[in-house]
């Protein structure tokens, strides 16, 4: 439990080794989102995500190094001459594979993917189904490991008190590449109700499996998508919004196909080469810097 970014630093000090250093989330802003394990756990977590933020700041400054930041709002946290906004990605080209449309068959297959735990805003989502228009016939898949059983045993009580437990299937944790893919291709739309956020993953493989999204603009989503043109977007905890983007992409046709098509071409944008090359370019740059202060012969 030692300050071990501090450490980190120290040394690339000591050593004049410049970091490039990569901002995935931003855990101060999900210890803030809601309960987890306790207030005193999480306020000494919180803690230590602070500190952890301010002597990466401070590093940063000593070691001339840079951020390459997971979407703009981190990118402000950790505002810097060099600090980089980026979408980063696991998914290559070879695994695309593009839809004209969805929402074809009498029954709408609702997909969320990811972990489960409070910071993800799973209730709202369970919420916002369950106000889906009575004409509308619907399932939802909710795909991702339980890393707090007691909010899943929450999330289980809210759907039985929805009286929509029969329509929600808990698939538990499928592994990236085809398990993963095969319930994206499966589905007819992507829904991630998320209350923190640096720049999901899984916004980009949706999308390059011809899946519209449905988000909330919680943390560096709106650097990964744009509202109306390649996702629809909603404010957090917003039931009455989150539903009524989902009966809209259900019922309007063009707008739906758009997204699909929209979101398949910028998610090709978003490559794990793309995000490669963004390193490298950060990598170069502090090469460069590191030759021109080495004093010349």
């Amino acid at each position: 439990m030692c300050p071990y970014i501090a450490i980190l630093y120290f040394l690339a000090f000591l050593f004049r080794r410049p970091i490039c250093h990569w901002i995935v989330g931003n855990p101060v802003a999900v210890l803030r989102s809601g309960n987890r394990q306790g207030k005193w756990l999480d306020g000494f977590s919180l803690c230590y995500a602070l500190q952890d933020r301010a002597f990466s700041r401070l590093g940063r400054w000593l070691t001339n190094g840079s951020f390459v930041c997971n979407g703009e709002e981190l990118a402000r946290v950790y505002r810097s001459p060099r600090t980089t906004s980026a979408v980063s990605s696991t998914i290559q080209e070879w695994e695309f594979a593009l839809r004209n449309d969805t929402c074809l068959n009498e029954k709408v297959r609702i997909l969320f993917v990811g972990y489960l735990r409070p910071e993800k805003g799973i209730e709202y989502l369970l919420e916002a189904v369950s106000r889906l228009d009575a004409r509308f016939s619907w399932e939802l898949e909710i795909v991702g490991p339980s890393q707090f059983p007691k909010y899943r045993e929450d999330l289980e009580q809210v759907a039985e008190s929805l009286c929509i437990a029969d329509r929600i299937r808990w698939t538990g944790y499928k592994s990236y590449g085809s398990p993963l893919f095969e319930r994206m291709r499966a589905a007819d739309i992507f829904v991630l109700p998320t209350l923190s956020e640096g720049t999901p993953h899984v916004l980009v493989e949706a999308r390059a499996h011809g899946l519209p999204c449905i988000s909330t603009t919680a943390g560096g989503v709106p650097s990964t998508v744009r509202h109306g043109y390649d996702a629809l977007l909603v404010t957090p905890r917003n039931v009455k919004a989150l539903s009524h983007a989902i009966e809209r992409m259900i019922e309007d046709n063009r707008l739906r196909q758009a997204l699909i098509r929209n979101g398949f071409a910028a998610a090709r944008r978003q490559t794990l080469d793309h995000f490669v090359v963004t390193v490298r370019r950060e990598l170069d740059a502090q090469t460069k810097t590191a030759s021109a202060a080495v004093p010349q012969a």
